[in-house]
């Protein structure tokens, strides 16, 4: 990874930065970063971004790195849950979902959310079935995020430098497309 980094001529500073949060992100899971699936790995940012009263620095620190490491009118793109309205309406679920069959086994996951009082807890079940054993099991992830509304990620990304910042609400998400000066 490093030798990647050093070809790439990334300074060392960033180096050390990307170094540092793989390191987290082994230590978040206990396990190699080559056994972190996609979906834990967006887990993992997503609670970098969103854990327990994280100050507007730490927001506007990852932005910068994004910012500093786009071209000259580069675009950014971000899409981040509408907490806005999860907030306002406080659904405790969402409906359940059945993904692909994946090596014999049927996966249905569940979202269910507790809202504290500064906090929303995001508590993942997955209920699993294996086909050729007839085995049932559950697993849980939860991860306490600190919700990031539309207006504080707008005056964020303005502040990082990004120009002509636009929204687009799809009801769950925002998607935010933000280009570089």
């Amino acid at each position: 990874m490093v030798m990647n980094m050093q070809i790439r001529g990334l300074a060392e500073s960033s180096q050390n930065e990307y170094v540092r949060y793989v390191q987290n992100l082994q230590k978040f899971y206990g396990k190699p970063v080559a056994e972190v699936t996609e979906n834990k790995i967006k887990t993992f940012l997503h609670h970098l971004i969103a854990k327990k009263k994280p100050p507007a620095s730490d927001v506007r620190n990852a932005l910068n790195s994004i910012y500093n490491r786009i071209n000259s009118k580069g675009i950014a793109i971000f899409d981040i849950r509408n907490y806005d309205d999860m907030l306002s309406q406080k659904p405790k679920f969402l409906p359940m979902r059945i993904n692909e069959e994946k090596d014999g086994k049927i996966v249905s996951v569940l979202y269910v959310f507790d809202y504290l009082e500064r906090t929303i807890q995001f508590n993942v079940v997955y209920l699993i079935f294996d086909k050729a054993s007839g085995e049932r099991k559950m697993e849980v992830e939860c991860v306490e995020n600190n919700p990031i509304g539309k207006d504080l990620f707008l005056r964020l990304l303005n502040e990082t430098g990004f120009k002509e910042v636009s929204v687009k609400d799809t009801g769950t998400n925002y998607i935010f497309t933000a280009i570089r000066d």
